[in-house]
């Protein structure tokens, strides 16, 4: 999880810490959301509003391109993320360029970096294993809109808290009605791990889903399994 720091600077939340990054930019894609939303912010703040960097866009040969409105996904949606252990709700915020030497997405905003693992990371210094989990929700009922969320909250608490309803709603979605193909569902054998330090071992159901990272058709049982070793962070 690498640690974003885009749009609003120098709000009631910023503790110093986004100071160490050297690729902020002082606003976020869907700035012009956010202010059309009229309650009192023109932007998303990395230091309050938990989002996730979860596109990204870029003309540079070779370069992937990962457009999540393609696959029904909205901007400023709610979005689940297993880290640190523990589920925690968050925004799809922002969209990743080119400026980099890979095409990537999972960056997180401090605020919602440090609800998964504390107060440690910074604007230079993420995560860095690979145990993060990204969930999506396609349709419009997942956007919380202008007056679903907090969006003028002081606090990554006070906003996480405003969402926390509908992240709830959404993530029964995984595996509460088959999936979403219309397909059965696979009844994949599985070993639990006893605690969430432990790592998981599923054995591969007959007809799996090409990509494992793909939240749909009969990915979505591994997903379950995986979510219900994890609580929600009140």
């Amino acid at each position: 999880m690498d640690i974003d720091c885009d749009g609003t600077q120098g709000g009631p939340a910023d503790d110093g810490r986004c100071g160490k990054s050297t690729d902020t930019q002082s606003q976020t894609s869907f700035k012009d959301v956010v202010a059309s939303y009229k309650k009192g912010v023109s932007d998303l703040d990395a230091k309050i509003h938990p989002y996730v960097v979860f596109g990204n866009t870029g003309t540079k040969s070779g370069y992937t391109n990962f457009d999540p409105e393609q696959y029904g996904i909205e901007p400023l949606s709610v979005m689940a993320v297993v880290c640190g252990e523990k589920l925690v709700y968050g925004i799809w915020g922002d969209e990743n360029g080119d400026d980099g030497d890979h095409p990537m997405v999972g960056e997180a905003s401090i605020s919602l970096a440090t609800a998964c693992f504390g107060q440690g990371v910074n604007g230079n210094s993420g995560h860095d294993e690979d145990d993060v989990l990204y969930i999506a929700f396609p349709g419009s009922d997942a956007v919380p809109g202008a007056d679903g969320a907090d969006w003028g909250a002081k606090s990554q608490a006070d906003f996480a808290s405003s969402i926390q309803s509908l992240g709830d709603k959404l993530i029964k979605r995984i595996g509460s009605t088959g999936n979403s193909t219309g397909d059965s569902e696979p009844d994949p054998t599985t070993q639990v791990p006893t605690s969430t330090s432990s790592a998981a071992s599923y054995s591969e159901p007959a007809q799996a889903c090409a990509w494992s990272g793909h939240c749909a058709g009969k990915c979505f049982r591994r997903i379950e399994l995986c979510l219900s070793h994890f609580t929600t962070d009140d």
